[in-house]
């Protein structure tokens, strides 16, 4: 599977280390790898992620937290 950002996405991601850098710098950075890796456990398949229940198609997978 390859894990592919959307413009939207990609913008949230940076909303949100903007957001957090403002107090924590270093926090913020903790938060964006910490998301990144997340993401890309998409890629492995020894993990497994449940469908979208929305979409209900396996291209589209979510991550519980």
């Amino acid at each position: 599977m390859n894990v592919v950002w959307s413009e939207k996405a990609r913008t949230s991601l940076a909303d949100i280390y903007d957001y957090i850098s403002q107090d924590n710098p270093a926090d913020a950075d903790k938060v964006l790898e910490a998301l990144l890796l997340k993401a890309e456990s998409l890629n492995d398949p020894r993990v497994e992620h449940p469908v979208d229940p929305v979409l209900n198609t396996p291209k589209y997978r979510y991550i519980l937290q």
